[in-house]
């Protein structure tokens, strides 16, 4: 009987280790995000997307690292060269106290009125996918794969199982969403696009779904940043429905959605780029690939980065519950696979720059 039960806790302990170890890089939801701290990221570094994963109705938010408010300038006060300078010196010094005193006086809290302290990041604007779909939802998961840099939503509605993935990808620079069912003509959904800011226009382009807009202004700088999000549905089977303001995907078996933003930023102080022509050309070399390879590629660009280090912690049976439960219990539970989840999300940012990319935020309203 001792044998058994020793055989038992070994089996047991053998089966926590796996279920631990495949889901220790994995965030992971029973439900799709409430509100935008839920939501998961993915991003490429000049590319990044919130995936909020309503079954019905999704939500991608977008960002470009180069739609900022405002346009090209100086933003150093005249006269302040001596004053960091000196601002230097004491920090080299040790003095920290002094060195902030001089800076909060150099540079005090509002800004001159001829001058600013910086832009303000902006979003780009939202994907809608609105999906014709029948039945109660069940079996519902969502995650954000970190060894891969893919989110995946799967559900269960009436009979049939759909799944989208989503990644933004290192080697195309676009973002690709792939929708798939296990039954035939399944995916039926309408594709709408909309962004906070005020000078914007939503088109239909050959089937294309085309977003443009002008960042604002701030402060004394005049908004002058101008961008183009193209949205490019290809489907397997079924077919392509547009209006002035939408493309519908109908009875298809699957599909892919490209997705191309540019500015018409160059340098710091060169503005005069081809929004349009920079996406579309990043759009057409994406398309002309198949998704698999598309995939492939994009994982072994990550991994390379990526596999270079790993963490070990230690594991327990937390591991095995739900990204926002573990959270939820964190206190109360002895969990180091929580550290290494976040260890694993944010020791890539030096080499792909995915601090830019993931620079991503839920505005509280219209963006001025």
């Amino acid at each position: 009987m001792k044998k058994k039960n020793l055989l038992y806790a070994f089996v047991l302990s053998v089966a926590i280790t796996n279920s631990v170890c495949g889901q220790q890089m994995k965030l992971w939801y029973t439900q799709a995000a409430a509100n935008w701290n839920e939501a998961l990221p993915v991003g490429n570094g000049r590319l990044a997307a919130m995936v909020f994963g309503g079954a019905a109705n999704e939500r991608i938010q977008l960002n470009e690292e180069t739609v900022w408010a405002g346009e090209p300038g100086n933003n150093i006060p005249e006269g302040t060269y001596d004053s960091i300078q000196r601002i230097r010196q004491l920090l080299f010094s040790g003095k920290y106290k002094e060195a902030q005193d001089l800076s909060n006086s150099t540079f005090p809290r509002q800004a001159p009125a001829n001058s600013n302290y910086g832009m303000q990041y902006q979003p780009v604007g939202n994907l809608q996918l609105q999906f014709d779909i029948s039945g109660v939802v069940t079996d519902y998961y969502r995650d954000l794969d970190i060894a891969n840099a893919i989110a995946t939503v799967r559900f269960k509605a009436g009979d049939i199982h759909y799944q989208r993935e989503i990644f933004a990808s290192l080697t195309d620079g676009v973002i690709v969403i792939r929708l798939t069912a296990d039954k035939p003509k399944s995916i039926n959904c309408t594709l709408s696009t909309n962004t906070l800011h005020k000078t914007k226009l939503v088109t239909v382009r050959q089937q294309e779904l085309i977003l443009t807009g002008t960042t604002s202004s701030a402060d004394n700088k005049t908004g002058r940043i101008n961008f183009e999000s193209q949205f490019h549905p290809l489907c397997e089977g079924g077919r392509l429905v547009t209006t002035d303001s939408t493309v519908r995907i109908e009875h298809a078996d699957a599909a892919t959605i490209y997705i191309s933003i540019a500015t018409n930023y160059k340098t710091y102080k060169d503005i005069s780029g081809d929004p349009s022509a920079r996406a579309s050309g990043y759009m057409k070399a994406a398309t002309n690939k198949a998704y698999g390879k598309l995939k492939a590629d994009h994982i072994a660009a990550y991994k390379k980065y990526f596999d270079r280090v790993s963490l070990e912690l230690g594991n327990t049976a937390q591991a095995a519950k739900p990204t926002d439960v573990r959270i939820a219990e964190f206190n109360s539970q002895h969990d180091p696979g929580t550290g290494i989840s976040l260890f694993s999300i944010w020791q890539i940012p030096v080499d792909l720059r995915f601090s830019a990319g993931f620079s991503t935020y839920e505005p509280t309203g219209q963006v001025e």
